[in-house]
């Protein structure tokens, strides 16, 4: 298995344990190179969907019965939660913190907008150049996307209508909105106090756990919209990992046992809670080795390169073969090459100390 054998080259090098708060005093860090795996697993993903040459088969959902795209947001919003939590104390101000989020999101959100209307746009429609750039539902398209809210508008006038598998632009966008409301909610849990105390944070976060799970649907649509609710429990989760820094240590034993849970209850209800608890000791251990070394930092960077790498080779192999049923010959075939990267790595890396 490819989890296997990334496992195999981690315990094959010096492993470094430590708590989460070295993830925030570390002046370098890994999460560049996760949130490029995670990005390449939408892209990946998501490729099904708009290109009838690609075949649908998923090497992640073969792996841990997860969607790609699923992990990768997963990765981003835990990752955020973290992060956004740290820059909200340093900023010691709602409004300054809430500012730093809009600059954030805004000025590549307008740039990406305005080219997807009128250039991709003007390039793909099937309207005449002047009725496209009149017609009400261009604008409609850059004005109701700027608002960040959960109904956004995906189709513009004319554009891939013909010969396309689907004719939405860029849907990958419905996440923004989801990231702006959980900026808005953690400004509020920030003003009521709940991230100065560790104590009172995980208080507050059972708290809204307990009601997300509990109260009916209709009554908790304002604050969170139903399809955000796995996102804003990553995101929750990153918080809750940011206001235990100081306490919960990360080591690869933990990382073994938690992915060890997430197998034996894979096909249980409480699957996708072990697959989060893997996912985030995973993800910050990643984190923290680099902080203990540049070498071990290099070594973690070229694991996760070596799983992108696999990746692309099992997509390759299904995209090469379109009418294989036997998906598995090609994840297989992948998982070996993977091994053989970490292998030569881990030897490199032995070679040179």
């Amino acid at each position: 298995m490819l989890g296997a054998a990334v496992l195999g080259g981690a315990l094959a090098s010096r492993w470094r344990s430590g708590s989460l708060e070295r993830c925030l005093e570390a002046r370098s860090d890994n999460f560049l190179a996760l949130r490029i795996v995670a990005a390449s697993m939408v892209i990946y993903g998501h490729a099904p969907a708009v290109s009838a040459a690609v075949v649908p088969h998923d090497v992640f959902w073969l792996a841990t019965g997860i969607y790609s795209g699923d992990i990768a947001l997963s990765i981003f919003f835990l990752v955020s939660g973290f992060l956004v939590s740290a820059s909200y104390a340093r900023s010691r101000s709602a409004l300054r913190f809430l500012w730093a989020r809009v600059v954030r999101l805004y000025p590549a959100l307008v740039v990406h907008l305005v080219l997807m209307a009128f250039v991709v746009g003007l390039v793909m429609t099937l309207l005449p150049r002047k009725d496209y750039v009149f017609s009400p539902r261009v604008w409609h398209f850059l004005l109701q996307n700027l608002k960040l809210v959960s109904e956004q508008v995906w189709l513009l006038p004319g554009v891939f209508e013909a010969g396309h598998r689907s004719s939405v632009v860029n849907a990958s966008l419905w996440t923004l909105p989801a990231e702006a409301r959980m900026y808005l909610l953690l400004a509020a849990f920030g003003v009521l106090g709940f991230l100065r105390s560790a104590w009172l944070g995980y208080v507050a976060l059972l708290a809204i756990t307990i009601a997300m799970m509990w109260l009916p649907v209709d009554r908790t649509t304002l604050l969170l919209p139903e399809d955000w609710r796995w996102l804003a429990g990553y995101f929750a989760l990153g918080v809750l990992a940011f206001l235990a820094r100081r306490i919960v240590p990360i080591r690869i034993e933990l990382v073994l046992a938690a992915i060890a849970a997430f197998i034996l209850l894979r096909n249980h209800e409480l699957g996708r809670y072990a697959f989060a608890l893997a996912l985030a000791v995973s993800v910050f251990l990643a984190r923290i080795q680099d902080a203990a070394t540049p070498k071990t930092g290099a070594l973690w960077r070229s694991l996760l390169w070596s799983v992108l790498m696999g990746m692309a080779d099992s997509a390759d192999c299904l995209s090469r073969n379109p009418r294989r049923r036997d998906s598995g010959t090609c994840f297989h075939r992948a998982d070996r090459r993977v091994a053989l990267r970490i292998s030569v790595v881990a030897c490199n890396r032995k070679a040179r100390s």
